[in-house]
């Protein structure tokens, strides 16, 4: 069942199992991607809360109880300015001062509609799970449900092995660089073998493709279905944050920065997470 919320002038259907502020929330973030998109209409897909305290020894009695919400949401909009999903996703997080922030997938109206997409599946399964939310339900325009197949096992497992194995070569790549003055090399290696994990995994589990590749954004995605990115590349201390940090940089690095940039142990963490979380990766979707 749905509801229907009326705030400054705007609407949006909202499940019943919904509490008040989340329809607040959510009423915020369509204002704001109203403001950057030509929208048309938005789908909530999941919602992840986290809950943290704070406490100070010398004044406690100011301790703080804080939750963090997380909407992965999947807009249809007729124009998608460049780099909108990491422009907006920083715009939503500042916005609310980093007590919320969303997971985007953005599309376009000929990309739903095209009956011959690789992502007819997926859309099908927003149709049947998700919760729309807001605009003209575009959904309704693909394919009869008993029409659309999920892609066939053997077509996931080449997709997936094929991921794999180009994570395995990159791996042995950096395994065999002589590692002195080499750091941006040897994480320029790494990040694209993560990435092509993560893009295993999304196929795996959701079957989709990804359409914008930042590691935070990937794993992201993969918190739906899965822990092991947030266990292996933990994000909790500054230290880690750092490292994340570095593996998430952009490739294009390569062509210009010093390859001396990252110190030797900080490369020596980061391969050992990577190839962690290779094997792990392989055994969820090969296995």
């Amino acid at each position: 069942m749905q509801n229907t919320i009326f705030y400054d002038n705007q609407s949006i259907c909202v499940s019943e199992g919904l509490v008040k502020i989340h329809g607040l929330i959510l009423l915020d973030i369509l204002s704001y991607l109203k403001s950057k998109l030509k929208l048309e209409s938005l789908y909530l897909l999941g919602i992840h809360t986290t809950a943290s305290h704070s406490k100070s020894l010398l004044f406690p009695d100011n301790g703080k109880h804080q939750k963090h919400y997380q909407f992965d949401l999947m807009v249809v909009g007729k124009k998608i300015p460049h780099n909108a999903i990491a422009d907006i996703t920083y715009g939503i997080k500042t916005l609310s001062k980093g007590a919320y922030d969303v997971t985007l997938m953005l599309h376009k109206p000929p990309e739903v509609k095209n009956s011959k997409s690789p992502l007819q599946y997926f859309f099908n399964e927003v149709r049947q799970k998700g919760w729309w939310l807001s605009g003209p339900n575009n959904l309704q325009t693909i394919a009869p449900i008993e029409k659309l197949k999920p892609p066939g096992a053997k077509h996931i497992q080449r997709f997936c092995k094929d991921r794999c194995t180009a994570a395995q070569h990159m791996l042995a790549l950096e395994c065999d660089l002589p590692g002195d003055g080499l750091g941006l090399m040897e994480v320029s290696l790494l990040h694209q073998a993560v990435e092509q994990l993560c893009i295993a995994l999304i196929y795996k589990y959701m079957h989709y493709h990804p359409t914008h590749f930042h590691l935070g954004y990937l794993f992201d995605l993969c918190k739906s279905f899965t822990n092991i990115g947030e266990e292996i590349f933990p994000r909790q201390s500054e230290e880690d944050q750092e490292l994340f940090q570095i593996l998430s940089r952009p490739l294009h690095d390569l062509r210009y920065m010093t390859l001396d940039k990252y110190m030797v142990y900080q490369v020596e963490i980061l391969a050992c997470r990577s190839l962690t979380f290779y094997g792990k990766t392989k055994k969820l979707v090969l296995e």
